[in-house]
């Protein structure tokens, strides 16, 4: 399945996980880079960025059993709602405080699990058969994601200076709140939907195909109504006049009508 036929499945999965890719680019791709700016030591570094996934390891079961048992939407929602305002505070949170590294577990345990939200959103859209070609499909979503975040973000902060890393991500989940807020003025259709529904037989070219068959020429006579040659469907007409094949139909005089005709 390609991005493109995916994103007419489910828009909001798709821009949603391209945008988790910018978030998640520039805090794995920029992480190193903001704590080397703002004056952490080697080994504050690497627990600096260690405590993104710690806080995705802690909060992936419990955010993904809420999306199953309130809805993904209103999940989503509230996530990226939260990662917004965590990403903030840790932009301005003091770096040498003990509660640092807390934060940013926590910050990590909103930003880190939205990638399965999406990839979950996606697949209650599709059928079982589906969802294998439509992972690859997430997956190139959030790779251009994935390279566009580091892009974007490294050029502001070369010249804004580092604390626009963590507003960088911020933004990110502004833009995620804002396409699920979007998405929930609508109903998508889910993979149940698909499945109820009847499956869809082709009319014929004019009426039903009883019509086709009691009117041999009505192929003719829609190629002669479709190019617009008057003469020829003045000829083609004259079927119409003609008594229709099978067995005679007994039309009721309306005379003759029992009350019981009339049910």
């Amino acid at each position: 399945m390609s991005i493109f036929t995916l994103y007419k499945v489910s828009p909001l999965a798709v821009i949603s996980n391209a945008l988790t890719g910018v978030a998640h680019g520039t805090v794995f791709g920029l992480g190193a880079v903001y704590g080397l700016q703002k004056g952490f030591d080697t080994s504050l570094v690497a627990l600096f960025m260690a405590s993104f996934l710690w806080g995705g390891f802690l909060l992936q079961w419990p955010i993904g059993w809420l999306s199953d048992k309130y809805g993904r939407r209103g999940v989503m929602l509230i996530n990226a709602m939260v990662a917004v305002v965590l990403c903030l505070l840790a932009s301005i949170w003091d770096h040498t405080s003990s509660s640092y590294i807390p934060l940013i577990v926590i910050v990590g345990g909103s930003v880190m699990p939205m990638y399965s939200l999406c990839i979950a959103y996606a697949s209650d859209r599709l059928s079982p058969e589906q969802i294998v070609s439509a992972s690859g499909a997430m997956v190139m979503a959030a790779g251009i994601g994935l390279s566009i975040g580091p892009i974007m973000v490294s050029f502001a902060m070369s010249t804004l200076g580092p604390d626009v890393y963590f507003i960088g991500v911020a933004l990110a989940f502004v833009a995620i709140a804002l396409a699920v807020l979007n998405s929930m003025r609508y109903r998508e259709v889910t993979a149940e939907d698909v499945e109820e529904q009847s499956p869809i037989v082709a009319a014929g070219v004019i009426g039903t195909p009883i019509a086709a068959f009691t009117s041999p020429d009505a192929e003719d006579y829609a190629v002669a109504l479709e190019e617009d040659e008057l003469e020829q469907l003045d000829d083609i007409g004259e079927w119409t006049q003609a008594p229709m094949a099978g067995p005679e139909l007994a039309i009721p005089d309306p005379d003759e009508a029992t009350e019981e005709d009339h049910y």
